[in-house]
């Protein structure tokens, strides 16, 4: 089934106002479980539905929050405000590609374009705590693993040196026994040659 949400030309105008655009995203919010018997986020995404389905994402961005989910936020998004969405600037501030959203597919959207929306919904996975401490666990373990990256590299080149230093070494006692000994071997053939005389 394709989806549609009906609202306002103004739905994409850029003079709508950040409360205009509340209302607007409220509406567009309910719109799923109104007419579809299901919230957005259980709707089906596949490549017929991803452009609709994006659209009202970007739609309900910033929608007025329940008692309870005003209070969630409080406890576990550090206090985030339904205004401070960034789909809600987002559409603010790039109504044409929701205008190419209605009008045709995300693959319309020019590179800029795809980018941008990236970067909002990056964004908007970012407001959650969950994430932003994930996200620092993972950071501050990699920070440990390049220390003992570090630290292994240090040694492997310390022990590198250290044979390096072994096989210098080993060449060069190796150099002097082979001298000592042909020194030896030519003493004992040579050395008494000096005093003996042939018989006249």
């Amino acid at each position: 089934m394709t989806l549609f949400v009906e609202l306002s030309v103004e739905e994409t105008s850029e003079d709508v106002s950040v409360v205009e655009a509340v209302e607007q995203a409220t509406a567009a919010a309910t719109w799923s479980l109104m007419y579809q018997g299901s919230p957005l986020y259980k709707m089906t995404l596949d490549h017929l539905s991803v452009n609709e389905l994006l659209r009202l994402h970007i739609l309900s961005s910033g929608a007025r929050p329940s008692e309870k989910d005003v209070k969630w936020r409080l406890q576990m998004r550090g206090g985030y405000s339904h205004k401070e969405d960034p789909g809600l600037e987002f559409r603010l501030e790039e109504p044409q590609v929701l205008k190419t959203l209605a009008q045709g597919t995300v693959f319309d959207l020019t590179v800029k374009e795809k980018l941008k929306l990236l970067q909002c919904l990056i964004n908007q996975v970012l407001t959650y705590a969950d994430v932003r401490d994930s996200i620092d666990q993972t950071f501050d373990q990699f920070k440990e693993t390049r220390m003992e990256l570090r630290t292994l590299q240090a040694a492997e080149r310390r022990h590198e040196n250290e044979d390096n230093a072994w096989r210098f070494t080993s060449k060069f006692i190796f150099i002097f026994v082979y001298i000592y000994f042909n020194c030896s071997i030519f003493s004992v053939f040579m050395i008494p040659s000096l005093f003996w005389t042939e018989p006249s």
